[in-house]
C-alpha cells in the first residue's frame, strides 16, 4: 500500500511539474508575441523590449540570409519564428536557426513593418495593396487595394487595423475582413507610423503637420504645425513615441519635439543642424534619438536637457531599441551600434555593407536586424 501511495504521489508531482513547464513555455511565447508583434514593440512606440537580457559583447554572426534586395522594414518575433520583409516584395518566416519555413509575395515593394495578431500577419505594399496572411503557412486571408502605397507601419487596436498611406489618408480597417471602416484625409503623405494612447492615434505628415485622430470615428482631435526650423525642409517622417503625457518625434526641419498629447501644445523643442527621420525611444524619463547630423542624443524627457551624446561616422537613420542597460541602432554607413544607455559609451559595433534603417530586436542573447546590403543578420 505504501509503495502504491508513493508511486501515486510521484505521478502527481510529475504531472504537476510538467504542467508548470508547459505553462511557463506558453507564457514565454505569449510574452514574445506581445512584445515583438509590431513596429517599435508597443502601442506607444517606446522602442523598449521587455523581459530580455542585453547583448553587451559581440562574438560572431550566428547566421545570415541573403534576400536579393534592400531590407528597410523591421523584424518581428511571434512564437518561435522571426518575420521580416525585403523591398522586392517578399515576407519571410524563419526559425531561430535561420531556416525558412514559408514566404509570402504580396505583389509590391515592402518598406512597411508588418503587424502580427491572432495568428495573422498584416502588411502593406508600396503599390497600394494591403494583405492579411496566415502565420502558419503564409496563405492569404484577404487583400484590399487602397489606391496608393503604404510606407507607414500598421497598428491593431481591438478588432481594427490602422495605418497611413502615401495619398495622405489614415485608414481604419476591419482586421478580419479588410473592409474599410473609415478614412481621414490628414495631409500630403503619411510615412510616420502612428502611436496610440487612450484610443487616439498620433502621427505626422510630409507637409509639416503633427496630429491626433480619434480611432473610433476618424475625427481630428488636434493638429500642430511643425514646419518652421533652421533646416529649410518641412515634414514629419519619424514615428512618435508617447510617454509621460507627451509625444516625442523629429522632423525634417532638424527639430526634435515634445508635444502635450491632450492639447498638441509644444512643451519643448530642440534644434539640430540636420533632419531627424529616426523614431525616438523612451524609458525612465529619458528620450533617445539619432539624426542626420550623425549624433545620437539622450535627453531629459520633461525638459529636453541633454544628458549625453554619441557621434557616429555617418547619418543615423535607424530607430533605436532599448534592452536593459543597452541601446542599439544602425547608421547610413552600415554600422550597427551598441551603446551603454547610461553613458553613451560604445560597447561594440558591427559593420555591414550598406545603410541600416530598420529597428533591431533582441531575443535570447541574439540581435536580429536587416540592412540595405540585402542581408538579414543574427549576431551574438
Amino acid at each position: 500500500m505504501n509503495i502504491k501511495r508513493y508511486r501515486l504521489n510521484w505521478l502527481r508531482f510529475f504531472l504537476f511539474a510538467l504542467m508548470l513547464i508547459l505553462f511557463s513555455q506558453c507564457r514565454k511565447e505569449a510574452q514574445v508575441e506581445k512584445a515583438y508583434a509590431k513596429f517599435r514593440f508597443d502601442l506607444q512606440n517606446t522602442g523598449v523590449i521587455p523581459d530580455e537580457e542585453p547583448v553587451r559583447e559581440f562574438h560572431e554572426v550566428k547566421w545570415k540570409i541573403e534576400t536579393g534586395d534592400w531590407i528597410m522594414s523591421s523584424p518581428l518575433i511571434a512564437g518561435n519564428r522571426i518575420y521580416f520583409c525585403s523591398a522586392n516584395g517578399r515576407v519571410y518566416g524563419v526559425d531561430f536557426k535561420g531556416e525558412e519555413h514559408w514566404s509570402l509575395i504580396p505583389k509590391g515593394s515592402l518598406y512597411s513593418t508588418p503587424v502580427i495578431d491572432e495568428g495573422t500577419i498584416y502588411v502593406g505594399a508600396m503599390e497600394g495593396r494591403f494583405v492579411a496572411a496566415s502565420l502558419q503557412d503564409g496563405s492569404e486571408k484577404w487583400t484590399i487595394n487602397i489606391g496608393d502605397g503604404v510606407y507607414s507601419s500598421p497598428v491593431i487596436v481591438g478588432d481594427r487595423l490602422y495605418f497611413g498611406s502615401r495619398d495622405g489618408h489614415f485608414f481604419a480597417l476591419d482586421k478580419y475582413t479588410g473592409r474599410i471602416l473609415w478614412k481621414f484625409k490628414a495631409g500630403e503623405r503619411i510615412y510616420s507610423s502612428a502611436a496610440v494612447l487612450d484610443n487616439i492615434a498620433y502621427f505626422g505628415t510630409t507637409d509639416g503637420d503633427f496630429m491626433a485622430v480619434n480611432l473610433e470615428n476618424g475625427e481630428l482631435v488636434w493638429k500642430q504645425d511643425v514646419r518652421e526650423g533652421f533646416v529649410i525642409s518641412q515634414g514629419v517622417l519619424s514615428s512618435p513615441a508617447i510617454a509621460y503625457g507627451r509625444a516625442f518625434f523629429g522632423a525634417m526641419n532638424g527639430k526634435f519635439y515634445a508635444l502635450d498629447v491632450k492639447t498638441g501644445e509644444i512643451k519643448w523643442e530642440v534644434q539640430t543642424k540636420e533632419p531627424i527621420t529616426a523614431s525616438a525611444a523612451v524609458r525612465d524619463s529619458i528620450v533617445y534619438v539619432g539624426g542626420w547630423d550623425k549624433y545620437f542624443y539622450a535627453r531629459d524627457a520633461r525638459t529636453g536637457k541633454l544628458k549625453w551624446s554619441y557621434l557616429a561616422e555617418d547619418q543615423i537613420l535607424g530607430s533605436a531599441s532599448i534592452v536593459g542597460d543597452m541601446i542599439y541602432f544602425g547608421s547610413r554607413d552600415g554600422m550597427f551600434h551598441a551603446l551603454d544607455i547610461n553613458t553613451g559609451e560604445q560597447k561594440w559595433s558591427f559593420k555591414t555593407e550598406y545603410s541600416i534603417a530598420a529597428t533591431p530586436i533582441v531575443h535570447d542573447g541574439v540581435v536580429y536586424f536587416g540592412s540595405k546590403d540585402k542581408t538579414f543578420y543574427a549576431v551574438e
